[in-house]
């Protein structure tokens, strides 16, 4: 139950958390971040590429065996009445999160063993394995660290998501600097990091054996349109990607790769750690006495740091490109502004989902996903042959909006939510804009002008957001509020 100071202060107590979930975010990201120019340089273009493909690959294996439990462990949590019945939701879920990713290690076995001869050879044989491994230690990570999440622990949170990717830079790095870097290698140094990661997690939340089916039975009704949903973000994460392969080769892959993981700041930075505290701090924030007011705020307190992050990275796109990649990638920076886009969109997609969320079974979640992926892959087969990556990270930025524009839609039919829409438009459109126009004066080398231009954007868009009202929205200036009625 919702103690009575977190019904007063349902936003403030999902603002709270914000700063540690930040930080975690960054950390990690920023070591997932070095391990980029490891890759990129000890690995050739069409292995990377295919690293790019195996990864995604992995990822949608881990959707799959999850079976939305994380949303399930997070809301259950919320229902339970007391200590132990908390407990036994940690128990259950972990509990079937161990017997679905007990079941997929088997599957991707089998699959291994049926297809050796097809795999050999194309993905350097036990790589196929190793990603059923991968998936399935995911998969648990997903469920306890929702767990995490839902008791308000970002320090742990931040620990064990910086623990993966350390581990996993570690191993990486070692095994360059003695020259035997290769994609086995960097599946197992992945594989190494989520293992450890997953031993500090079950010492943090002390799970015992517990399996019931009434739990199992719900926890997959409700789940099955997320995993629905999440393998159809997937898709769009990944498919185009895919298609790239088939139409122009790895080397496309890996230029392409190189920028969606440079357009990932924004998601590291902004995107991830928003989503993680609303994903436990949701069903709180319209509960104080501002009611849905809070829910404009928390818009706001999205849409300022990611315009901002927006136009840094725009600003300094070909510098960033020279800084992670050797020669040859120098596209990638023309493509870092749309795929930029597509994570504004999809970041935008967790605030505006709120009244989806309060349903019994968030089914417009998937709904509205697949009529994003069906788009993407119609643009992707339409566009990709002749524009190449320009065409895919188009495909992708139309299928993110689709997305985020349903989802809001949907969201307004159950919980009407009256948005500053002209405010928060002229801020995003004008913000973004400022980054795009300052990075045509890059010049691909980090100097002092363009730290200058860093510097000029983000006070010009700060003093953007506080001139419209936003910083004032999101940070709880009551003068600001008052002023533009929130």
């Amino acid at each position: 139950m919702m103690s009575a100071l977190e019904q007063k202060t349902g936003y403030t107590h999902f603002l709270r958390n914000q700063p540690v979930y930040l930080l975690s975010s960054i950390l990690a990201g920023a070591i997932s971040f070095l391990i980029l120019p490891i890759y990129t340089r000890f690995l050739s273009p069409e292995d990377f590429g295919l690293w790019s493909l195996f990864s995604i690959a992995a990822q949608v294996f881990a959707v799959f065996l999850t079976c939305g439990l994380d949303s399930v462990a997070i809301k259950h949590w919320h229902l339970a009445q007391d200590i132990e019945a908390r407990q036994k939701v940690v128990s259950q879920s972990l509990s079937l999160a161990l017997v679905l990713g007990a079941i997929g290690s088997g599957l991707g076995i089998l699959v291994f063993w049926l297809g050796h001869d097809i795999w050999v050879g194309r993905v350097h044989g036990g790589l196929i394995i190793v990603g059923t491994f991968i998936a399935a230690l995911q998969s648990m990570l997903n469920v306890g660290m929702g767990v995490i999440r839902a008791q308000n622990r970002p320090f742990a949170f931040g620990c064990l998501s910086f623990t993966r990717v350390a581990v996993q830079l570690s191993v990486s790095g070692t095994a360059a600097l003695r020259g035997h870097l290769n994609l086995q290698v960097a599946a197992w140094a992945w594989l190494a990091g989520e293992a450890t990661a997953l031993v500090i997690l079950l010492a943090f939340l002390r799970p015992r054996a517990l399996f019931a089916r009434s739990f199992a039975n719900e926890a997959l009704q409700y789940g099955l349109p997320m995993v629905i949903a999440g393998f159809g973000n997937f898709v769009l994460f990944g498919a185009d990607r895919y298609f790239l392969a088939g139409f122009r080769g790895l080397r496309e892959v890996a230029v392409y790769a190189v920028a969606y993981k440079v357009a990932t700041i924004l998601e590291v930075a902004v995107v991830r750690p928003f989503a993680i505290g609303w994903a436990a701090g949701r069903f709180q924030v319209g509960s104080g006495d501002e009611g849905s007011a809070g829910y404009v705020r928390a818009l706001a307190l999205f849409l300022v740091p990611s315009v901002i992050m927006f136009a840094v990275v725009c600003c300094l796109r070909r510098e960033i490109i020279a800084l992670v990649a050797p020669a040859g990638y120098e596209k990638a920076a023309f493509l870092i502004p749309i795929l930029l886009g597509a994570y504004f969109f999809l970041g935008l997609s967790y605030p505006l989902n709120v009244g989806v969320m309060f349903r019994d079974r968030p089914t417009p979640v998937a709904a509205a996903t697949w009529v994003a992926v069906l788009l993407n892959t119609v643009g992707n087969i339409a566009l990709i042959p002749s524009w190449g990556a320009t065409g895919a990270a188009l495909s992708t930025l139309v299928g993110y909006g689709i997305l985020c524009l349903i989802l809001w839609r949907s969201s307004l039919v159950t919980h009407p939510i009256d948005y500053p829409a002209v405010r928060f438009g002229v801020f995003t459109v004008m913000g973004c804009g400022l980054g795009v126009i300052a990075s045509r004066f890059g010049t691909g080398t980090a100097d002092i002008g363009a730290v200058g231009r860093v510097i000029l954007v983000v006070a010009l868009v700060t003093g953007l957001a506080h001139q419209l009202g936003l910083l004032g929205m999101a940070t709880g200036s009551r003068r600001t509020r008052d002023l533009v009625g929130v």
